[in-house]
């Protein structure tokens, strides 16, 4: 075949794709001219794994550099090469999974809301969830507000640095308290929303050639993506994606972010929708008051902020760890839960006292021992175990001893050993708190 033939049926397939002619593409010309971006191209196709070839690469590098009939252009060449696969919509709309993880990098607020459609009428939505998050330079949530539940399950929290707000209007109840490793949480609680992880997901799948991924345009011009892992991509899907659904997703043709993720499962033999994932707005200007929970009038407090943990003074950490078992353990002995709460993880007296009488059905009644505290990196950079054993009297009226084994004159026989786990307060450095074992 000449190399005028190969050009003509080149413009003809061009002028398809683009529903207009166009003047004839001389890709040596071009070649050229963008020298560079085809050197980066190859780059990227080197460091690639043998047998997997895309060109999702090269379009996101042609779409910061040419018009949009040139990128098409190139693109059709491209594939006319032999060099891989495009996502390309059936309108002509070419796209490529980097140009939504670039245009996520510079998301800085989101706004989200997932949906549960009723098992039986799917026209229903049976539970609601929103989510507004302020998101860092590498997009790890900040700040976050989020809106849950229907009817009186409907509740309201906030994530502030290490402060944890919860509010439900049926019952006025307002709770605040302090949240150890706050980022953690926070990133856990936007993992099932988070865009920037979808994308990263998806272009994954394609990357490893792990999901039959169709792609077309909508009525409406959005880019829709359907994907459906493979049984092999278990071991690259994130929770909570699965390998036996499939996810329909909305791209903006403009921005190039995901508008909407719909997951599909299967029931009965037949798909059926589970769940329903819309971004409402993406850097948003939003009410400075959106993060600021305050007590509504009249309702029910529970600060678990003020006053918790033991003062450290003077002591060392260890020594800090040591003395707010010891104070717990006294205060149990005292009956004084006011206090006991304070040093459990911000826990309710009313919570502590009911699990001690009505569900354990036991009475703290004398210290034994506190042992040497054990540095547990699991609970942070000052954190620790420490040992105990304390007497205390059964329901019946008999007296037994909790505690370790053997490490205490007054023990024998098979105690089941014992440490409360210690740590300074969230936030509050030179404070201490137990945050279980105990």
């Amino acid at each position: 075949m000449k190399a005028q033939d190969d050009n003509s049926q080149m413009d003809e397939l061009i002028s398809r794709a683009v529903s207009r002619p166009v003047p004839p593409f001389d890709f040596d010309t071009w070649k050229l001219e963008h020298a560079e971006t085809l050197r980066e191209y190859r780059r990227r196709m080197a460091d690639r794994e043998a047998g997997v070839s895309r060109i999702a690469g090269i379009g996101s590098i042609i779409m910061r550099t040419l018009t949009d009939k040139a990128a098409i252009a190139v693109i059709v060449v491209l594939v006319l090469m032999g060099v891989g696969w495009f996502l390309t919509g059936d309108s002509g709309v070419a796209y490529a999974l980097e140009q939504t993880i670039a245009a996520n990098r510079q998301v800085r607020f989101l706004h989200v809301r997932t949906l549960d459609p009723d098992d039986e009428n799917p026209d229903v939505w049976e539970n609601r969830q929103e989510l507004w998050a302020e998101l860092g330079e590498k997009g790890a949530p900040v700040q976050m507000r989020i809106e849950e539940g229907l009817g009186d399950s409907f509740r309201v929290i906030v994530l502030q640095g290490n402060l944890a707000i919860r509010w439900r209007p049926a019952n006025d109840e307002y709770d605040s308290r302090h949240v150890y490793n706050a980022d953690a949480e926070m990133q856990q609680a936007i993992s099932m929303f988070d865009p920037r992880a979808a994308a990263e997901t998806v272009d994954r799948l394609v990357e490893e050639n792990k999901a039959d991924v169709r792609t077309e345009t909508t009525e409406t011009g959005e880019i829709r993506l359907t994907v459906s892992p493979r049984s092999d991509a278990v071991d690259v899907l994130p929770r909570p994606w699965r390998v036996d659904h499939t996810y329909v997703i909305l791209v903006d043709p403009v921005t190039r972010l995901f508008k909407q993720i719909d997951e599909y499962g299967v029931r009965d033999g037949r798909s059926v929708l589970q769940m329903r994932f819309e971004y409402l707005d993406y850097n948003e200007a939003t009410d400075p008051k959106l993060f600021d929970l305050e007590p509504p009038a009249g309702a029910a407090l529970d600060d678990r902020v003020t006053g918790i943990g033991w003062p450290q003074g003077d002591l060392s950490d260890a020594a800090a760890a040591a003395e707010t078992v010891r104070q717990y353990i006294t205060a149990k002995i005292e009956r004084n839960y006011e206090l006991a709460a304070r040093l459990h993880n911000g826990q309710s007296a009313a919570e502590l006292q009911k699990w001690d009488e009505e569900h354990l059905e036991i009475r703290y009644t004398r210290l034994v021992w506190i042992g040497e505290p054990i540095a547990d990196p699991r609970a942070g950079d000052r954190g620790f175990q420490v040992p105990y054993t304390f007497e205390l009297e059964t329901a019946d009226g008999r007296r037994e001893l909790a505690g370790p084994p053997s490490e205490h004159p007054e023990i024998s026989g098979p105690i089941e050993h014992m440490k409360a786990s210690v740590r300074p307060v969230a936030g509050q450095p030179d404070r201490w708190i137990i945050t279980g074992g105990i």
